[in-house]
């Protein structure tokens, strides 16, 4: 149980080190830069805002999945196709951050 724990932390660690990026991105790096077009920034901060926000939820739901499951003496299946979809947005958020950086 512990371990499922320390795993949902590690997801959330993950989301709010990720939230900080799109904060980053949504309002500082326009000031920074002098850009005045904020739009693409602001659109991209909020995706990541959505991906951190999904990535705490993943961890707190498979958490639960853990927990039951280890109660119910079951093992712990193999990874959802929700965690593809947590791989795929980051890949996502990875390739529209270097067109953004690239074609500001």
């Amino acid at each position: 149980m512990l371990a499922a724990e320390r795993t949902q932390l590690a997801w959330w660690r993950t989301g709010f080190a990720v939230l900080a990026v799109g904060l980053a991105i949504a309002k500082i790096v326009p000031q920074l830069a002098g850009h005045e077009v904020l739009w693409p920034f602001t659109t991209l901060g909020a995706l990541y805002g959505l991906y951190a926000i999904g990535l705490m939820v993943h961890g707190s739901s498979r958490r639960e999945r853990v927990l039951v499951a280890v109660r119910a003496g079951e093992e712990v299946g193999a990874p959802t196709p929700r965690q593809s979809l947590i791989t795929g947005g980051a890949v996502f958020l990875a390739v529209a951050t270097t067109a953004l950086i690239i074609f500001s």
